[in-house]
């Protein structure tokens, strides 16, 4: 393993545990998950985590439709719904 691939291997443990530290700022949280690109990880916040701002961050990165269209129907928070129907190219209303 390269100098190169252990650092990036780090990175990526790192950002995966500050998208996930509950303890942490929700700015922090979000700003690390803008960095994931692991599907299943964005699905497990945008299900979990406790903060909408968060939440929204990893529906704006998911792909899964049939996730999206979930959220859009059931997520607590009006601001994840709309932004799970925009993502769906659905028309936003609560």
């Amino acid at each position: 393993m390269s100098l190169i691939d252990l650092l990036s291997s780090r990175f990526k443990r790192r950002v995966r545990e500050a998208a996930l530290d509950q303890k942490s700022l929700w700015e922090a949280r979000m700003n690390a998950v803008y960095r994931l690109t692991d599907q299943s990880l964005l699905a497990q916040i945008a299900l979990n985590d406790p903060d909408w701002n968060v939440r929204s961050a990893a529906v704006w990165l998911l792909t899964d439709q049939s996730l999206l269209a979930q959220i859009a129907k059931s997520d607590g928070d009006p601001n994840v719904r709309q932004a799970a129907r925009v993502k769906l190219g659905l028309q936003v209303k609560d």
